[in-house]
C-alpha cells in the first residue's frame, strides 16, 4: 500500500516529526508516512485538549523552514492571548525551531519552560516533550538520559498506539536508534522488529518508514553477526525506496515524510568503500546515479576548515538535479554541532591573506637574518686606545681582553639565511595562493548533471578536524545521506 488516506492533526504531525526528524540532525532514521498523510494543519483548538495549535509553524516545522517556525511560533508567545497548556505548546514548538537550527542551550530553555507549562497537559504532549528532551540530551552527549526519555516517551505513544500507529511507530524507531548508537542491541532489535510489523499491518510493508525501519534492523542484525537477516532488511529497504525513482525527479520543497534517503551501509548491496589519494570514499549507488564522498586527509594551517570531497555520476538517460535544497552536515563527537556550510571564494581570500600574513613575517625575521664572526687580535691599544667595534644590525658586540689579546664577536650579515628565509616566504605564498585557486576551481554548489556526466569537488566547513558525523546531499528528491565512520 503505497498512499494512505490518514490524516493526523497537528500535534500528531509535530510529535512524529519530532520522532522523525533526525535524518536532519543525523541520528535516528525514517521519514514519515507516504504522501497522502501530507494533510493540511489547521489551526484551532486541539481535540481533546485546552491547545490553541499554531498551524504556520507546524507547516513550517514539517517542511524544514526553521527560521520562519521560530517566527510563527515567538509572535504567538509574544501575543500574550494564551492559556497555560497553549503557552507551554508555542514553547515546545519555538525550542524545537531552535534545535533544528542548532541553537541548542536556547532550545533546552523553552523545554523547560515548556516543562512545567504542561504538567498537567494531555499525554500527547508530555510525550512530544520527552521526544524533545531525548534530541536534546543527544546533543548534550548524555544517552543515558536521552534513553530514559525516550523510553518513557514511547511508553505513552505505545499506549496510544490504536489511535495514532503513525507516531508510536515513529517513537519506537527513535528509541531503537539510541539503543543501537549505545550497544544494547538486543533490546533494539526487540523494539525494532515489534515496530516494523506493526508497520507492515498498518501501512503496508513498501511504505518508506518500513523501508527505514529494515535500514535500521539491518544495522543491528549485522552487528549480531545474523548475515542472512541483515541482508534481507536491506534489500527489502532498498527494493521500497527505488521504487520511487526519487532521483530522477526535479527538486522541490516537500514535506520531510515524502523523502526518499539513501544511506551509505556497510553490508547494504548498493554501497562500497574504496580508497583514493589516501581517502576513504563512501560509495552509494540509487536508480543510476552513484554518489561518493569522503573526508580530505590534507590539512592545511592558512585556516581551520573541513574539507569533504564529493564525486558523483549520472548514469540513467536523464538529467538530474544536484543539491536542490543545501547540503547539511552534522559533527557526532565530542559533541553535536550543526556544520555551517562556507563561502569558497570567502575563504579563498582567507587562506591567501593568512599566507600573505606568514610570508611577512618570515620575511620580516628572515630578511636580516645574521651569523656571528669571532675575531682575535693580539696587542695592546697603543696611544690611540682600541678602535671602534661594529656589530651588524644594532647588536652589540662582545669583548674579551686577556692581556695583550682581545677577542670579539659580531653579528655579521648571513646572506645564505637570508636568502633562504625569502625564499621560504615565496613558497608560503605560492602555497596559499595555489589552496586558495583549489578551493575557487573545486567548490561545488546547486546544478543539474547531464546523462553520463560526472562531477566532481569539495564542499567547506566550520569544523576543522572533523572526523565523526553525518553529510546529506540532495539529488533530485532524494537524499544521500553518509556517516563518518561508516556504521
Amino acid at each position: 500500500m503505497r498512499l494512505s488516506t490518514l490524516r493526523l492533526s497537528a500535534l500528531q504531525l509535530s510529535t512524529l516529526r519530532l520522532s522523525i526528524l533526525l535524518p536532519v540532525m543525523a541520528l535516528t532514521f525514517g521519514l514519515l508516512q507516504p504522501g497522502a498523510m501530507a494533510a493540511a494543519t489547521a489551526g484551532g483548538v486541539e481535540s481533546g485538549t485546552n491547545v490553541v495549535s499554531n498551524a504556520d509553524g507546524e507547516n513550517a516545522l514539517e517542511t524544514g523552514d526553521y527560521p520562519r517556525a521560530q517566527t510563527a511560533f515567538s509572535s504567538a508567545l509574544a501575543s500574550g492571548k494564551n492559556n497555560t497548556e497553549t503557552e507551554g505548546y508555542l514553547r515546545l514548538g519555538l525550542g524545537e525551531a531552535l534545535l533544528w537550527q542548532g541553537s541548542i542551550a536556547d532550545a533546552g530553555k523553552q523545554f523547560d519552560k515548556a516543562k512545567s507549562l504542561l504538567k498537567n497537559a494531555d499525554q500527547r504532549y508530555r510525550a512530544r516533550l520527552l521526544d524533545d528532551y531525548a534530541y536534546f540530551y543527544q546533543t548534550q552527549g548524555k544517552m543515558d538520559k536521552a534513553l530514559d526519555s525516550m523510553t518513557d516517551a514511547l511508553a505513552l505513544q505505545q499506549a496510544n498506539a490504536k489511535n495514532e500507529p503513525a507516531v508510536y511507530v515513529a517513537a519506537a524507531m527513535h528509541l531503537v536508534n539510541l539503543l543501537d548508537r549505545n550497544g544494547q542491541l538486543d533490546k533494539a532489535e526487540k523494539i525494532g522488529t515489534q515496530a516494523l510489523a506493526f508497520q507492515i499491518e498498518k501501512y503496508g510493508a513498501d511504505s518508506l518508514m518500513a523501508a527505514n525501519l529494515n535500514d535500521q534492523l539491518g544495522i543491528i542484525y549485522r552487528k549480531q553477526g545474523k548475515q542472512d537477516l541483515s541482508k534481507k532488511c536491506f534489500e527489502s529497504s532498498l527494493r521500497v525506496k527505488l521504487s520511487y525513482d526519487a532521483v530522477s525527479k526535479p527538486y522541490a520543497p516537500q514535506p520531510y515524510w515524502d523523502k526518499v534517503q539513501f544511506r551509505f551501509l556497510d553490508g547494504a548491496p548498493n554501497c562500497l568503500r574504496k580508497f583514493i589519494d589516501g581517502n576513504e570514499l563512501e560509495i552509494t549507488t540509487a536508480n543510476g546515479v552513484t554518489v561518493g564522498a569522503a573526508i580530505a586527509s590534507k590539512a592545511t594551517s592558512f585556516a581551520k576548515y573541513a574539507q569533504l570531497n564529493i564525486k558523483i555520476r549520472n548514469d540513467t538517460d536523464k538529467p538530474i538535479e544536484f543539491m536542490g535544497q543545501p547540503p547539511q552536515l552534522v559533527t557526532l563527537t565530542p559533541k553535536i554541532y550543526f556544520a555551517h556550510l562556507l563561502d569558497p571564494t570567502k575563504l579563498a581570500e582567507t587562506v591567501e591573506k593568512s599566507g600573505d600574513k606568514k610570508a611577512k613575517w618570515i620575511r620580516f625575521w628572515g630578511e636580516n637574518a645574521t651569523q656571528t664572526m669571532t675575531s682575535t687580535m693580539i696587542g695592546n691599544g697603543g696611544f690611540w686606545g682600541y678602535q671602534p667595534i661594529y656589530s651588524y644590525g644594532g647588536a652589540m658586540p662582545f669583548v674579551s681582553r686577556n692581556g695583550n689579546m682581545t677577542t670579539m664577536m659580531t653579528q655579521v650579515p648571513d646572506y645564505a639565511a637570508q636568502a633562504r628565509a625569502l625564499q621560504k616566504a615565496a613558497d608560503v605564498t605560492e602555497k596559499s595562493q595555489q589552496t586558495a585557486f583549489n578551493i575557487r576551481s573545486s567548490s561545488l554548489g546547486a546544478t543539474t548533471i547531464a546523462p553520463g556526466q560526472t562531477i566532481e569537488g569539495s564542499l567547506y566547513w566550520d569544523v576543522p578536524n572533523f572526523k565523526n558525523g553525518i553529510l546529506d546531499l540532495a539529488v533530485g528528491q532524494a537524499q544521500f545521506e553518509f556517516e563518518f565512520p561508516a556504521r
